[in-house]
């Protein structure tokens, strides 16, 4: 009955009491929840110990809001490169958030939406989406001229198809 208590106030080796609750490698799977609201992140039920312990590491509440905190949240739900075009100021707009995810890397659109809520500043409105190929918005993020479109693609069907390597990336 008290065994968990144990774990926590009389651990093995050297291991001073309560540093298997304070410390993400050390803590017990059982409390991963608590230890992720010490550190400002919320778990989805059913999360994996290992990764639940990625999540307090890569989005604690210290960095929410973040660029990185915000492509660490998208890149638990995404595959391959895991790819993340992000605008900060949408259409100019200071309060518009504007990412964008590759549907080849993006299995459930709807979890990485739902994580990238979580991690987005209050006030800002996301407007997210994942896509096929090119939008205009994923090459105004990288490229800032007619001039530079020529050069790094040769030709509209390449325009719509090749995705350049992403230097818009959170």
């Amino acid at each position: 009955m008290l065994a968990q208590t144990a774990e926590v106030f009389d651990p093995d080796g050297d291991t001073p009491p309560l540093a298997p609750i304070l410390d993400v490698d050390l803590c017990p799977d059982w409390a991963l929840g608590w230890l992720g609201q010490w550190a400002g992140v919320r778990l989805p039920a059913g999360t994996p110990p290992d990764v639940a312990r990625e999540m307090i590491r890569s989005v604690a509440g210290f960095s929410r809001g973040t660029p990185a905190a915000l492509r660490a949240a998208a890149g638990f739900y995404l595959t391959g490169t895991k790819t993340v075009y992000f605008n900060e100021r949408l259409a100019g707009d200071a309060y518009a958030l504007g990412v964008i995810t590759l549907d080849a890397e993006t299995p459930d659109p709807e979890l990485v939406r739902v994580a990238i809520l979580a991690q987005k500043p209050g006030g800002i409105v996301l407007d997210y989406a994942s896509i096929v190929g090119q939008t205009y918005r994923s090459v105004r993020a990288e490229v800032d001229s007619y001039r530079e479109v020529r050069a790094t693609w040769p030709n509209y069907r390449e325009l719509l198809t090749r995705l350049p390597t992403p230097s818009a990336e959170l």
